[in-house]
Formats: structure tokens, C-alpha cells, sequence
């Protein structure tokens, strides 16, 4: 094998690693994005559903108004002895540019005793 073929073939190493190690970078940062927004909606499903638990304990909820004053959408609804709470928070960073929302939802049956 000549002298010249081995330099050039680690060259070409070289340059298809230049090529490949920016699409991998790009890669890897999506799944970090993704991995991240499923945390992001268990988050608001999780405050969903101790707001509704709260409420069908007590017969109210001091988290609704504290999940709202961290910018937070907080909607409750009574419908017989069914309380429903969705919590929606608006996406930041990456998310803000797609206009990504973060929303869960949860159902819970009121206690008989926490409204009197």
C-alpha cells in the first residue's frame, strides 16, 4: 500500500467525522428536548392532580392560587361529586418558539365530609 493512500484515507476520517459530529450533536439534543418535555407534562399532571386532591379533601385549594402566580393556567370545575383540574403552563426556551403548552388534566371525587 502506498505511502499516500494511508494519509489520505486518514483524511477522509477526518473529514466524514467533521460531517457527522454536528447531525450527532443535533441528535443528542433532541433527545435531551424530548426527555425533558415528558418531565415537563408528569410535572403539570402531577400539580393537576394535588390540586384536585386537595380540593375534594378540603373543599378548597391554596395550590391553585399558588400554581397561578407562578404563571401557571389553572381551571376547576365541579360536576356532581367530581372535581377536574387542568393545569396548563406555557413552554419556555426551545419550547417557547414552537409554542409548546404543557397541560394535564386530573378527576377526583370529593370527600362527603370536606364540604360541611
Amino acid at each position: 500500500m502506498p505511502v499516500g493512500w494511508v494519509r489520505a484515507e486518514g483524511g477522509m476520517v477526518t473529514a466524514e467525522f467533521a460531517i457527522v459530529t454536528p447531525a450527532m450533536i443535533l441528535v443528542a439534543l433532541a433527545l435531551i428536548s424530548m426527555l425533558v418535555m415528558g418531565w415537563k407534562q408528569v410535572e403539570v399532571g402531577n400539580e393537576a392532580k394535588e390540586i384536585a386532591r386537595e380540593y375534594s379533601l378540603h373543599g378548597n385549594t391554596t395550590l391553585a392560587e399558588q400554581a397561578k402566580a407562578t404563571g401557571a393556567d389553572v381551571r376547576l370545575g365541579v360536576e356532581g361529586e367530581v372535581v377536574t383540574v387542568t393545569v396548563t403552563r406555557r413552554g419556555g426556551g426551545l419550547y417557547s418558539w414552537f409554542d409548546l403548552d404543557f397541560s394535564g388534566t386530573h378527576r377526583a371525587v370529593i370527600e362527603p365530609r370536606s364540604h360541611g
